[in-house]
């Protein structure tokens, strides 16, 4: 696939994410997706059924989450997107109960795509800023 496309995957991607459609991954996911985040546990890494979990307790805790890319650059069979996420804690985050506050935090993701679909991805985030938002882990100064 071109980049071009390989891009136009990775936008499908964030609009079922933004619309909290996660059945509309199967489309674009294949389903041994292997992720890579060091946020989240082993368990939600290994296929799309364990990263759609994963991923749908992030919408429980922010219903509203909705991410914005900043930049999307694409090479080869990788794409990279740098987002801003907002929401607001309405729900139970890794046993955080809901604080009612909102959220804004950064994230850089590169997506691996094979045969047009998303195979691989890994993440970073700025969870640090997230926890500091909910109230979890006070502000420094």
């Amino acid at each position: 696939m071109s980049s071009e496309s390989n891009k136009t995957l990775t936008k499908r991607f964030l609009e079922a994410m933004n619309a909290g459609h996660l059945d509309r991954l199967d489309e674009i996911i294949v389903s041994d997706y292997v992720h890579h985040d060091p946020n989240l546990p082993p368990d939600v890494q290994r296929g799309l059924d364990n990263y759609k979990r994963g991923i749908g307790a992030f919408f429980v805790a922010f219903p509203d989450l909705h991410g914005t890319a900043e930049d999307v650059i694409a090479e080869g069979d990788r794409v990279v997107t740098r987002l801003t996420w907002k929401g607001t804690h309405k729900g139970d985050l890794m046993g955080i109960p809901a604080s009612g506050r909102p959220v804004s935090f950064s994230m850089i993701q590169i997506q691996r795509i094979a045969n047009g679909k998303i195979a691989e991805g890994w993440v970073t985030f700025d969870a640090m800023t997230m926890m500091q938002q909910v109230g979890a882990v006070p502000t420094p100064g």
